[in-house]
C-alpha cells in the first residue's frame, strides 16, 4: 500500500509538471505568435485604421479665421505626420484661405471681375473646401469645366464651416445686393439637416488606451471590433427613417424652402446639389437617406442635382483630406465636379427640366 501511494504521488507530480511545462510552451508560443503579428502590422500598416484625432487637433491656424469677410486671408498649417498622401508637402504643409471683395472664397485676397453668368454657391465645409487649396475644391473645378466647355461662369463660393441650412439662409440674406447673380446653388450635405458629424461614425470609442497607442496589433483588433459592431450600430441609427422626425431636420428642412423663395424674390434660379457622405461608400449605407431627401425636395418643387453616386464603390479613406478627417480631398472634389458637370452641362438638363429625382 505505501508503494502504491508513493507511485500515485509521483505520477500526480509528473502530470502536474507536464501540465506546467505544456502551459509554459503554449504561453511562449502565443507570445511568439503575437510578437510576429505585431511586427507584421508594423511592417504592413492597415490604411483604414482611424485615430480619434480630428483635423483641428492636427492644424495650427494663422490669422483670423472668419468667413464672408471681404479681402480676408487666413491659413492652416497641417501636421506633416498625418500627410500620408503628400498633398500638403508641395505648399510647406500650409493651406491659405483667401476671400474676394464679396467675401467669397477665391484664389487670392483681391477683387475679381465676373465672367459670363454669376452663381452664388452656398454650403458647409464640403463646399468652401476645408483643408484644400482653392483650385482643388469642387466649386473651382466645376468653374473650370464650365469655362472649358464654352460656358464661362463665375461661381461665388460662400461655403462656411459648420453651416446648416438656416445658416446658409442667413448668409444669403446678408449678401443683398451684391454680388449680382442669376442663380443660387445650395450644396446640401446630409448633416445640414440630419444631426451628426461624419467623424462620429469613424470615431472608435475603444481606442485611446495606452495599449493601442503602442501596439499596432491591439489597434487593429479594436478597429475591427468597432467596424463590425459599433460602426454598424451608428450607421443604422443615422440612416433610419427616424432621422426625418428629429429636431435638427424639423428646424432645417423648412429653411430650404425659405432659401428658394429668397432666391426667387431676387430673380435668381435656385437648385440643390445633394452631396455624398464619404463613409460606407461600398455598401452605400446612406442611400435610403439620399433617396428620401430627394423625394421630399421634389415634393417641394425644388430641382435637385443628385451627385451622391459620383463616389459609389470607392474606398472611403482614399477620398479624405487626411486619415483623421473625412472632408473631401482633391480626388473626391474632382469626382463631384465631373458628375455635376455631366448632369448640368451648360445649364440645361436635369435641373432645367425640373426632374428633381433624376440621377
Amino acid at each position: 500500500m505505501p508503494e502504491r501511494s508513493a507511485r500515485s504521488h509521483r505520477e500526480s507530480a509528473e502530470r502536474r509538471t507536464s501540465l506546467r511545462s505544456n502551459l509554459a510552451v503554449s504561453f511562449v508560443s502565443l507570445l511568439l505568435v503575437l510578437a510576429a503579428l505585431e511586427i507584421w502590422f508594423r511592417l504592413h500598416p492597415v490604411g483604414e485604421i482611424q485615430t480619434n484625432n480630428e483635423y483641428y487637433h492636427r492644424t495650427r491656424t494663422g490669422g483670423e479665421k472668419r468667413f464672408g469677410v471681404p479681402f480676408n486671408s487666413w491659413s492652416e498649417r497641417i501636421d506633416p505626420a498625418v500627410d500620408f498622401r503628400g498633398y500638403y508637402a508641395k505648399s510647406d504643409y500650409t493651406v491659405t484661405y483667401h476671400f474676394d471683395q464679396h467675401g467669397a472664397r477665391w484664389l487670392e485676397s483681391a477683387a475679381r471681375e465676373p465672367r459670363g453668368r454669376a452663381i452664388v454657391v452656398l454650403g458647409d465645409s464640403f463646399t468652401y473646401g476645408s483643408g484644400l487649396h482653392y483650385e482643388d475644391t469642387w466649386v473651382r473645378q466645376l468653374e473650370r469645366r464650365l469655362d472649358a466647355g464654352g460656358d464661362p461662369t463665375t461661381l461665388y463660393d460662400f461655403g462656411e464651416s459648420g453651416a446648416d441650412t438656416r445658416r446658409c439662409l442667413a448668409i444669403y440674406e446678408a449678401l443683398d445686393p451684391s454680388p449680382p447673380h442669376g442663380e443660387v446653388l445650395y450644396a446640401l450635405n446630409v448633416n445640414d439637416v440630419v444631426s451628426f458629424g461624419t467623424s462620429e461614425v469613424i470615431r472608435n470609442q475603444l481606442l485611446g488606451t495606452p495599449l493601442d497607442r503602442y501596439s499596432r496589433l491591439v489597434e487593429f483588433v479594436l478597429y475591427r471590433l468597432n467596424t463590425s459592431i459599433g460602426r454598424r450600430l451608428k450607421l443604422a441609427y443615422l440612416t433610419s427613417p427616424a432621422v426625418f422626425e428629429r429636431s435638427r431636420y424639423r428646424r432645417n428642412f423648412p429653411a430650404i424652402g425659405e432659401l428658394a423663395r429668397a432666391a426667387a424674390d431676387r430673380g435668381a434660379r435656385f437648385r440643390i446639389v445633394l452631396l455624398p457622405v464619404l463613409i460606407d461608400l461600398e455598401a452605400e449605407g446612406f442611400r435610403p437617406v439620399y433617396d428620401e431627401l430627394s423625394r421630399r425636395l421634389a415634393a417641394e418643387g425644388i430641382p435637385v442635382l443628385e451627385i451622391t453616386d459620383s463616389v459609389r464603390g470607392r474606398r472611403d479613406s482614399d477620398l479624405w483630406i487626411l486619415p483623421v478627417d473625412q472632408h473631401p480631398n482633391e480626388v473626391a472634389s474632382a469626382l463631384f465636379a465631373e458628375r455635376l458637370y455631366a448632369l448640368w452641362g451648360t445649364g440645361r438638363g436635369v435641373a432645367e427640366s425640373g426632374d428633381a429625382s433624376a440621377r
